[in-house]
């Protein structure tokens, strides 16, 4: 058979979601030495787990990569590109995958060496139904014999194949030339064979990868320590370590970064005025666009939102421009559809998006029997706590539905890890929340979010027609062929409308001048094996 060496010719996308601690150092310690020589930035809440084959937020992700390795990634451009691998080789049927891992690749503490059996372990580990990985069906799925090892029919996956030391094989049900992107994907990491438990690792001593950091010290709701990997397979970082300081107020983060305290921090909408009027946060100030999209979410199953009318009258009541230029400053974009903008199949203009239209909103209401002298229309919007944007938009959205509609929507703010736990139970009746794309390819939005067998369609959405068209551009191996069928399942899902598209996020982020060196994709910030600290501060 014949075989073509892949680098950066696939699309991909990487949606992005306590535990143990060490407590050698007291809460407020860092455990690096040099501190100058430590890069600072703050989380706004816990990781929601210490474990690659667990994560399913941006938040968590962030540490997660300084720890583990990916067999790919994403480079400063948005390609899909080796990581771990030396080179991905696919077969003309995009069918079968083969890698040839780099040599001379150790983990964290010990010399054991990544080898293909560490890749296998670790993949067979991540489809243990006994670890209940929320991720692994949707990244892994398409796999040969994931679904058997998911549902403990098997005790190992039947396509994945140690071929040498150094070279293991996926066969996959089907064609996917996205396929190299999802191995972007934390959930595929690999782990050495024996360190670590087959359990949720919740140890920062079982948090073994071979990453330009490594975890050394984890305390709930204070910080989360990393030193610097000093026998990196891609060379050593510049800097000696990370501390990462769990801030979940946005105030207390500006005063910290003020106070020389953070050397670089994500700021929210009501900080960016003052940070603008100011003459030397006004310099330090970037905005990074990101493929980030802002949405309402409506439980199909549930009995108040089952009828489309309903949720399309709740669509055509959400006014985006307001929204963003009024609520957040216009520091984000209207969103236009379910696909960001620089993504293959993004459109401008979509016919089919429900368009702001109070009065047609009130008849499609009352048509499904709600409004004056009709059924009252209750449901819940459920959005994170910690984060003040997402408050001030779920507050304008009560408003915005109690004055066009007169439905008083209870909103209700919940801790994230709560709030994750209950979307992966799929019993939210309705969320705010943001999807971050893994990998630019429309199936990471199209087909993973809105096939009725995804494990990542938490709205109970199912549409036959959704999931033909879904099927037909999965396994298409003509790229305009697949954009066409994405658009066409796109327009129908805007017409179901179980997610209400709000708008793009663009990160706004406050740089101190002794950062140099800082990596950013498209998609994130990357492990900051490049930055370096001067002395200026």
């Amino acid at each position: 058979m014949k075989k073509n060496t892949i680098f950066n010719t696939f699309p991909i996308a990487i949606a992005i979601f306590s535990y143990g601690c060490n407590k050698t150092n007291t809460p407020a310690e860092s455990s690096n030495a040099n501190k100058n020589n430590v890069l600072r930035y703050a989380l706004t809440t816990n990781p929601a787990t210490l474990d690659p084959a667990k994560v399913e937020d941006q938040d968590t992700y962030d540490t997660i990569m300084q720890c583990y390795d990916n067999l790919m990634e994403i480079d400063q451009e948005g390609n899909v590109v080796p990581q771990l691998a030396e080179k991905i080789e696919a077969s003309d049927d995009a069918k079968t995958y083969t890698i040839t891992l780099k040599k001379g690749v150790y983990f964290h503490n010990t010399n054991k060496e990544l080898t293909a059996e560490d890749v296998e372990w670790s993949l067979n580990r991540a489809c243990n139904p006994k670890l209940a990985s929320p991720v692994a069906d949707s990244y892994l799925g398409i796999i040969e014999g994931v679904q058997d090892r998911l549902a403990g029919k098997s005790e190992s996956i039947s396509g994945v194949k140690v071929l040498d030391k150094y070279t293991v094989q996926f066969t996959l049900k089907e064609p996917a030339g996205y396929f190299p992107g999802m191995l972007c994907y934390p959930v595929s990491s690999p782990l050495p064979k024996g360190l670590v438990p087959e359990t949720e690792i919740k140890d920062v001593k079982d948090a073994i990868g071979t990453g330009p950091f490594q975890l050394t010290n984890y305390v709930p709701n204070t910080v989360v320590n990393l030193v610097a990997n000093k026998k990196y397979h891609n060379s050593s970082p510049f800097i000696e370590g990370i501390d990462k300081l769990i801030l979940p107020d946005s105030m207390t983060r500006l005063n910290k970064y003020r106070m020389g305290g953070l050397d670089f921090l994500n700021i929210e909408r009501q900080d960016i005025e003052s940070v603008q009027r100011d003459p030397v946060l006004s310099k330090q100030l970037r905005t990074y666009p990101r493929p980030s999209l802002f949405f309402v979410g409506l439980n199909n199953n549930n009995p108040a939102l089952a009828d489309v009318r309903v949720r399309q009258a709740l669509a055509m009541t959400v006014d985006k421009n307001y929204l963003v230029n009024k609520i957040l400053g216009g520091t984000h974009i209207p969103a236009t559809g379910l696909l960001v903008p620089g993504f293959p199949g993004y459109r401008e203009e979509i016919p089919d998006l429900p368009k702001f239209n109070p009065e047609k909103a009130q008849e499609l209401l009352k048509e499904a029997g709600y409004g004056p002298g009709l059924k009252k229309l209750e449901f819940t919007l459920s959005f994170r706590n910690d984060k003040q944007d997402i408050r001030m938009i779920a507050e304008a959205l009560h408003g915005l539905w109690k004055n066009y509609l007169g439905v008083d929507v209870k909103i209700q703010p919940m801790e994230w890890s709560s709030f994750i736990q209950k979307l992966d139970q799929k019993t939210h009746s309705g969320v705010l929340m943001r999807w971050l794309n893994d990998y630019p390819d429309p199936q990471n939005t199209i087909s993973l979010m809105f096939s009725s067998k995804s494990e990542s369609n938490w709205f109970g959405y199912n549409n036959p027609e959704v999931d033909e068209l879904c099927r037909l551009a999965d396994v298409s191996t003509k790229q305009n062929e697949r954009i066409e069928l994405y658009q066409k399942a796109e327009d129908q899902i805007l017409r179901d409308s179980p997610w209400i598209p709000v708008y793009v996020q663009q990160d706004a982020i406050l740089m101190n001048p002794r950062v140099e060196g800082l990596k950013n994709s498209p998609f994130h910030i990357m492990p900051h094996t490049t930055v370096k600290l001067n002395s200026t501060n």
